[in-house]
């Protein structure tokens, strides 16, 4: 009980969206779930602020945009999305119903999650970034922000997520690494979880824009290679009998929240439909090319994690790492790249939700401070306007204080939470993949597209019609009412 109300309220700082009818930008900076991207918001979306070459009447016809992209890259943008720490925690949660019923529960959260993209690009169109956008312009503002709240609650849940296994799988923290007493301080007083954020939170919100991005591109492609490598060396070490044995499907529910956190996807669609200009049928080859090879991936990581170590009894499915441990176990080529992969998965997935947190808190918190909204990233192409040397002062020293309250609004909650419940790290993708994801990426997008279609000039692209909408607003308030009675229970 004790972790669930900590989880909870690493989310209260939401709250302040409720504060007023506050003009709230939400466009995702980063993927949540795999490795961060580069997708940031124009100067001139940043409400409040001045255009540097404002909008001028006339009859020149502006020709529609061209599509930006294509198909495959647009998968590529989709794909990468998913690929990320999500790898860690399936294998914690298959072992138990088995390869062939967790492999086809996974199909299952996947269709489930192709509709709900293509609901949420049916929403986007080719000009809406954001959920927030969405629900304004379908529901209305207060929506706007109460969507708001729930896009900051599900990236500050995989922030505690990511923190607590990040503190374990670092080797840092480890006796043979910073010696036994050291390590054991760390584990009375649970400072690795400060200790990871302090690394690793402090660089990527406070270093080089060059550096992050370095780096960045350094852990994806440690990603990409290690996780080849595991698989090339796992492989040949499976036994087709361990696939095949009897499944326990009791344990079925408690797989499904993290798998549906794992093939979650969504927050990028509104790019990938803007890349494309909206264009219906390539949206929907994007997102079903770019989501599929990651669930091939997945099941294929399941048969080698599952095929190697055999299925888990039910009471011991809760132990986070142990069938990579017992992967790792089975030889020291297969330890090293599980070490590597757990840790670059992990710190690409904490910088992708850091930076999509960082965005959103910077904009909240500008406007909190001070009527003048300016922003303070570097990298956007912002600069301050001001009359003379002093103002321009002023306007420094502000920005960097509203730099230091969004990051510590963004690092303190999941750190202290982390540190409260340093084996949450399913019980946090436990919370997402319950309540948040379904909400922001199912039941929201299908009520919106139902008010979108009561209008004149909106396309529909989720096959069905009303049907069609009714059946994903059943199965995600079915699926959140079924979790929840069997947590009750």
């Amino acid at each position: 009980m004790r972790s669930q109300v900590l989880l909870l309220a690493a989310a209260l700082p939401t709250a302040v969206c409720f504060t007023g009818s506050l003009p709230l930008p939400l466009t995702r900076c980063a993927g949540n779930r795999g490795q961060s991207g580069s997708v940031f918001p124009r100067w001139s979306s940043v409400p409040g602020t001045p255009d540097v070459f404002p909008p001028v009447e006339s009859d020149i016809e502006i020709p529609q945009e061209e599509s930006h992209g294509s198909i495959l890259s647009n998968s590529a943008l989709v794909a990468g999305n998913m690929i990320g720490a999500g790898v860690l925690a399936l294998p914690s949660v298959t072992g138990a119903p088995g390869f062939v019923l967790s492999s086809t529960a996974m199909v299952v959260v996947w269709g489930y999650c192709l509709c709900s993209g293509i609901l949420v690009a049916e929403c986007a169109g080719q000009g809406r970034s954001s959920v927030q956008e969405m629900a304004e312009a379908s529901v209305g503002k207060t929506a706007g922000n109460f969507m708001c709240a729930a896009f900051l609650m599900s990236n500050y849940l995989l922030m505690v997520a990511y923190i607590c296994q990040g503190a374990s799988s670092l080797p840092l923290f480890r006796p043979e690494f910073c010696g036994p007493v050291f390590t054991s301080c760390m584990k009375d007083f649970h400072l690795a979880p400060l200790l990871f954020t302090g690394l690793v939170g402090s660089v990527s919100l406070w270093g080089p824009a060059r550096f992050v991005e370095a780096a960045n591109t350094a852990l994806v492609g440690l990603i990409a290679i290690s996780f080849g490598g595991l698989v090339a060396t796992g492989l040949p070490r499976v036994d087709v009998a361990l696939l095949g044995l009897t499944p326990d499907a009791s344990t079925l529910p408690a797989m499904l929240p993290v798998a549906l956190c794992a093939l979650t996807f969504q927050n990028v669609v509104p790019a990938v439909s803007k890349n494309l200009n909206g264009d219906a049928r390539k949206i929907k080859a994007s997102l079903a090319i770019g989501s599929g090879l990651p669930l091939m991936t997945y099941i294929l990581w399941n048969a080698v994690v599952l095929g190697s170590t055999g299925s888990l009894d039910p009471n011991s499915a809760v132990e986070m790492v142990s069938p990579l441990d017992a992967l790792a176990a089975t030889s020291p080529a297969l330890a090293s790249l599980v070490s590597v992969f757990s840790i670059s998965a992990i710190i690409t997935s904490f910088w992708g939700a850091a930076f999509s947190l960082m965005i959103e808190l910077t904009h909240l918190v500008d406007a909190l401070m001070s009527e003048r909204r300016i922003g303070i990233f570097d990298t956007i192409g912002q600069f301050p306007m001001a009359d003379d040397a002093r103002s321009i002062d002023e306007v420094a020293r502000h920005d960097q204080n509203v730099k230091l309250c969004a990051t510590g609004l963004v690092l303190v909650p999941p750190t202290v939470v982390s540190m409260a419940c340093p084996d949450s790290f399913l019980t946090a993708l436990d919370y997402a993949g319950i309540y948040v994801d379904p909400f922001l990426y199912g039941l929201a997008p299908a009520c919106m597209a139902y008010y979108m279609r009561s209008g004149d000039g909106h396309r529909a692209q989720l096959p069905g019609g009303t049907g069609g909408l009714a059946f994903v607003a059943v199965v995600t308030s079915g699926y959140i009412a079924w979790q929840t009675f069997l947590r009750m229970g």
